[in-house]
């Protein structure tokens, strides 16, 4: 359980007001709210020095993701300073095995991030004229941020259900059912990820072995699901197309007209119904949530859209 607070909703408005920036020439990397175009050139390591050629990259120096070496390395800099600097790569991230590059960087480009004035003018025009003051703003930052927390909640709740009953089921599951849905896993995570090296690399057996696991689960689930609800008649009723209709804020005859086009609706709506069925008759734990690195909340994952009326 989670509760967003003030430092959410700092960090959010900060990606907000990011993300409206502008940039300005500058002559010095004062500080880390610069962008910073580098070019980099590897090092011969017979020769210990700079091979030609080269490619260049835009480093926001405040993005959390950039290398700490690389950001102290660079501040205080000119256009046409150049720096040593050692880019480390892990086992799989970029070949099969863990390695270095040596490269001499090479300052190109300087540029000042200027944030906007948070102002009425600002708020509105970000809003499409729905919000004017930063208190409201603010306050609709948090909601859907929360919004955004309590939907993650409710998926793990779903996927701790699902391991439970899995676990808990033991039987023969039809092997062709498995190597195809193991085939949909691997070709969806590709379309997903078409640039990612190792699934480009990597044998078809050795990306089946990998994705078997899950595709087992999911099959296992799949047909204990359809028996939980042809044993308990589970259909879509009016509960269910009146809580769809809220969700997404229509009239219920909007949501009951959609389900004889929409079979995805359908699915979705059928799925929403078992686990409503089922956590009825389970019993769930409340733990607070412990702060980790790896949850904090961003407008990426939390979709928020401010910014797109500008």
């Amino acid at each position: 359980v989670r509760e967003i607070d003030d430092s959410d909703v700092d960090a959010e408005l900060r990606n907000v007001l990011l993300r409206t920036s502008t940039l300005e020439d500058a002559d010095r990397v004062s500080d880390t709210m610069h962008v910073v175009k580098l070019k980099f050139s590897e090092i011969d390591p017979a020769t210990n020095t700079p091979l030609l050629g080269g490619k260049e990259r835009e480093v926001f120096l405040d993005d959390e993701r950039t290398d700490p070496i690389l950001r102290n390395d660079t501040l205080n800099l000119q256009r046409g300073d150049s720096f040593a600097y050692t880019e480390s790569h892990a086992a799989g991230e970029h070949g099969d095995h863990a390695h270095t590059h040596n490269y001499q960087v090479s300052v190109v480009e300087i540029k000042k991030v200027k944030l906007p004035e948070l102002n009425a003018d600002y708020i509105s025009q970000i809003t499409g004229g729905s919000l004017s003051t930063e208190e409201e703003l603010r306050a609709d930052i948090k909601k859907s941020l929360q919004r955004y927390w309590d939907k993650e909640v409710s998926e793990s709740l779903r996927d701790q259900l699902v391991d439970k009953f899995v676990t808990a089921h033991e039987f023969e599951i039809p092997k062709t059912l498995v190597a195809m849905t193991c085939s949909d896993m691997i070709e969806e995570v590709k379309k997903k990820n078409p640039e990612d090296q190792y699934l480009k690399r990597a044998r078809r057996e050795e990306l089946y072995e990998m994705f078997l696991p899950n595709a087992e689960q999911s099959v296992r689930w799949q047909l204990i699901a359809e028996q939980i609800m042809k044993s308990e008649k589970l259909e879509v009723d009016e509960s269910s197309i009146q809580s769809t209709a809220d969700s997404l804020g229509v009239d219920k005859e909007i949501v009951r007209a959609a389900l004889d086009k929409n079979d995805q609706l359908r699915s979705r709506m059928l799925t929403d119904r078992l686990f409503d069925f089922l956590f009825e008759r389970v019993l769930t734990t409340e733990t607070p949530y412990q702060d980790r690195k790896s949850t904090r909340l961003n407008s990426s994952h939390a979709n928020i859209s401010y910014a797109v009326f500008c």
